[in-house]
């Protein structure tokens, strides 16, 4: 099931060992478990933005012409992997939240930090495609739009013009149209200084 935590505590008070210990234990019950594709770590700082955090649309010179690409960031690569992935657990580890401005870094997606409780539901309807998404426990109670992030979930070509990709991901019909919301899967691991 999934976590939300924040360590505090003086510098060198065994924040970070607590989760790198958490890690470990993971590895010894799921000898699949792998760090590398099931975590994302983060270290905030004063000069971290949202666009660092969740990505951004960058300019790419391509045989001389520019083009304009979403260049994800360490959010959109967690949430990509833990919704692909629904059976294994995925973690996203933030060090020194309260070095960066976490208000602005998370932007609109710090309202998918509430999550459905035991016997919560959501059933949203999926634009007018005529799907029906029902969200349980442990999946974000509200969703927020981003076209970007979406299209990078859906793995659609930016050079399509029209965007008519859909995908199945953990149980979720997944289009242009869907909200972005964090997985069961998907937990989030802070450390901050005192």
């Amino acid at each position: 099931s999934w976590k939300q935590i924040i360590y505090y505590g003086v510098p060198g008070c065994g924040k970070s060992h607590t989760i790198t210990k958490m890690l470990e234990d993971e590895k010894l019950k799921d000898s699949s478990f792998s760090e590398e594709n099931q975590v994302v770590r983060v270290t905030f700082h004063p000069e971290y933005t949202n666009a660092d955090f969740i990505g951004q649309v960058m300019p790419e010179v391509i045989n001389g012409d520019v083009k304009y690409k979403f260049k994800s960031g360490p959010f959109s690569v967690i949430l990509k992997k833990a919704l692909l992935n629904p059976s294994k657990k995925h973690y996203l580890v933030i060090e020194e939240i309260n070095r960066g401005n976490a208000a602005a870094i998370f932007g609109d997606v710090f309202q998918l930090l509430d999550r459905l409780k035991e016997g919560g539901t959501s059933k949203t309807q999926v634009g007018s495609d005529g799907f029906n998404n029902h969200y349980g426990k442990g999946w974000s109670e509200y969703f927020v739009m981003n076209s970007d992030v979406n299209a990078f979930i859906r793995g659609v070509d930016e050079s399509q013009e029209l965007d008519t990709k859909a995908i199945d991901v953990s149980g979720v019909h997944f289009s242009s149209n869907t909200g972005l919301r964090l997985p069961p899967n998907l937990s989030i691991y802070a450390t901050m200084n005192t």
